[in-house]
């Protein structure tokens, strides 16, 4: 652009002035196309992506500046890559044109994040008194077609029942925690499972005995056999009698 001088307020005693036009070089104010960062779960499929300008100058934007161009987005992550941060780049800068603007790009990062699978105690059960059973758990909803026996989680949760052996017969819960559990790729949400103790059964026996022909019939006793965690009669909770029938 031309600058253009006049005489204006200019004087001189021994000087005329003759005026020489300069040049007003307006250069290309820098743009930079910066790349959004974005994050997903291990497993799902890739946001959509996108991009900020920063560096417009007398309130443009790029709807009403004379940059042209659309951007195309990718990343270096795949489906199947495993947690960890991931580049999201811009691939057409070339494609971008401006007569007012110098182009430039910056990355973004892609956080891919750990998915959840579910731990679950596997129901049981057992007899009242008796030892607790032997507990497992089963792990669900894995990504990308894994499976446990792919080894992506290691080690096994602590299942521990809410009921000890002197626990009354009745419905529990078997709680757990992490235990050694570890994996890369995921987190574990604990799912209890149901525990139930069932009754003991007691066996309840006439005992034997004996009365001269004509008498009365004598009082008859019973034993109780089958009792659990040192437990008798007394102490049992058990009340009342059983019923009595002698066939003759």
């Amino acid at each position: 652009h031309d600058i253009d001088a006049a005489l204006n307020t200019l004087s001189a005693p021994n000087y005329d002035f003759t005026f020489a036009k300069g040049t007003l070089t307006i250069t290309k104010a820098p743009l930079t196309i910066k790349v959004s960062d974005a994050s997903r779960i291990y497993g799902d499929a890739e946001p959509q992506f996108s991009v900020t300008y920063n560096g417009f100058k007398n309130g443009e934007t790029k709807g009403t500046s004379d940059v042209s161009g659309t951007p195309q987005l990718n990343t270096n992550a795949v489906i199947t890559s495993g947690v960890g941060p991931y580049d999201i780049t811009l691939d057409n800068l070339n494609s971008f044109s401006s007569n007012n603007y110098s182009l430039s790009t910056q990355k973004g990062t892609l956080t891919i994040n750990k998915a959840t699978v579910d731990v679950t105690a596997v129901d049981n059960e057992r007899i009242y008194g008796d030892a607790d059973p032997a507990l497992s758990f089963i792990v669900s909803n894995f990504k990308n077609n894994e499976q446990w026996s792919d080894s992506v989680v290691k080690g096994a949760p602590v299942l521990t029942p809410d009921a000890t052996i002197a626990s009354d017969a009745g419905n529990y819960s078997i709680n757990l925690t992490n235990g050694t559990l570890t994996a890369q790729n995921y987190t574990f949400n604990l799912i209890p499972g149901k525990f139930k103790i069932n009754p003991a059964t007691l066996t309840v026996t006439a005992v034997d005995t004996f009365r001269t022909y004509g008498d009365a019939d004598p009082e008859v006793r019973f034993t109780y056999n089958g009792f659990k965690n040192g437990q008798n009669k007394s102490n049992s909770g058990i009340t009342g009698q059983p019923d009595v029938a002698i066939n003759r």
